[in-house]
């Protein structure tokens, strides 16, 4: 019917299918009456539908109605099956599609519509939806109807991705808003603690008032008091001014006096300090060689006799062995009192330093021991002649620095006298 509409693959494939048991032909009568029996197949099986626009644009008066095509073509009528007419949806129609379509929970796009008003709200959506879907329809239509096929701008379709759309951005927007609507009530709660610890302040500060007018009037007493006090403490100032003059004055003879002592000291001490490391260099042996002497030379007696006399002992050779036999004979040499050698021994003692047997460098030569302990008492000697001349120095020194400290005292005193700081003079 239709030549070159099968290929020779397809032809053959075909008669197998149509000839008993599957037998593959060239014989062009076998094709032939196969492909026969093909087409009265197809012929008995095929269905076709044909959709026809009934009314066509609601607006327009040049389009045929639908009598006149079946007056062209009455085979339509005459070979069909069945005849389905489908209207375009209404109102009510398009207004329950939406509302099922809102109040469907399983898409997972929930609006949050008002829990007690939940239906009236979705009632009053679909209705606007529908009425705006069939508003915007008539509007397009009346535009233009002067076309001979309808447009197809506005059909159930668009109106779902209407709805679906709808939904969408109604939940989207609400979230948003939601979150705002969070912020918002966070920055209250915020602006209502401000508020609740003004409010808080106000009180404290209100029940601080009364210590607040206290203050100020212990302040003010505390300022006359001030006041009268300021003069009282220039005349004290005054008084601490003359005994800091008084105490500059001091300081200068004081300082002469304690140079002038230091300077004698200065002299002496070199030569104790010599006698005293001449007793380091001993040890304990050559004490106890000298003791062992039964009868030693006599500058060597001559020598203890000195040291009993120093330590109140008996001036005979058997109580000069017993104070060298004390275990601490040397700590009592070295640290021994030499300030304070009273007279009569001193006079004594200088007999002893001026007799000519009274020499280290001959002592020495009979007993190394004799010979320091020997020198040890001539530094001993001349550390208390020295000490001895500077007694009067040394009191003057002691009685300028009583007097001294009498007058700083007595300036201490002035000061803790005063009222308050000497910052308060300038008020």
């Amino acid at each position: 019917t239709a030549p070159g509409l099968y290929s020779e693959e397809e032809v053959q494939d075909i008669v197998g299918h149509m000839m008993p048991g599957g037998v593959q032909t060239k014989k062009v009568d076998k094709i032939e009456q196969a492909f026969e029996r093909f087409v009265k197949r197809v012929r008995q099986n095929l269905h076709v539908i044909v959709c026809l626009n009934y009314k066509g644009n609601c607006f327009s008066t040049d389009f045929h109605a639908l009598q006149d095509k079946l007056q062209r073509y009455p085979g339509l009528i005459k070979n069909a099956f069945s005849i389905d007419l489908y209207v375009p949806w209404s109102f009510q129609a398009l207004s329950q599609v939406a509302k099922a379509w809102l109040d469907d929970t399983k898409a997972g796009v929930m609006i949050p519509w008002h829990p007690s008003r939940r239906m009236e709200q979705i009632d009053t959506a679909s209705n606007a939806m529908a009425y705006i879907h069939l508003s915007a329809k008539a509007a397009v239509e009346r535009q233009f109807c002067h076309q001979r096929e309808p447009l197809r701008i506005f059909t159930p379709l668009t109106f779902l991705e209407f709805v679906h759309i709808f939904k969408i951005v109604s939940a989207y927007l609400a979230q948003t808003e939601q979150a705002k609507g969070k912020k918002f009530e966070q920055a209250l709660d915020k602006i209502d603690e401000a508020f609740d610890s003004i409010a808080e302040f106000r009180r404290e500060v209100s029940d601080l008032m009364p210590q607040h007018r206290s203050a100020n009037g212990t302040i003010r007493d505390l300022v006359t008091m001030v006041e009268r006090y300021k003069q009282d403490y220039i005349v004290a100032l005054d008084k601490c001014k003359a005994q800091e003059e008084v105490i500059v004055q001091l300081q200068g003879p004081l300082e002469s006096l304690r140079k002038s002592a230091q300077s004698e000291f200065d002299k002496v001490n070199p030569i104790y300090q010599a006698a005293a490391r001449v007793l380091e260099n001993l040890n304990r042996n050559d004490v106890e060689e000298l003791r062992s002497y039964p009868s030693p030379p006599e500058n060597v007696k001559f020598v203890m006799k000195a040291v009993c006399l120093l330590f109140d002992k008996p001036q005979t050779w058997d109580d000069a062995k017993l104070l060298m036999a004390d275990v601490n004979f040397f700590q009592q040499l070295i640290f021994y009192n030499k300030d304070e050698i009273p007279q009569d021994k001193f006079d004594a003692l200088k007999k002893f330093v001026s007799s000519p047997s009274f020499v280290p460098e001959d002592v020495v030569r009979r007993s190394l021991a004799a010979g320091s302990i020997c020198s040890w008492v001539h530094g001993i000697y001349i550390y208390s002649s020295i000490h001895r001349k500077m007694q009067p120095h040394i009191k003057n020194l002691l009685d300028a620095e009583n007097k001294f400290t009498k007058v700083r005292l007595k300036w201490e005193v002035l000061m803790m006298k005063a009222p308050y700081e000497k910052n308060l003079r300038n008020g």
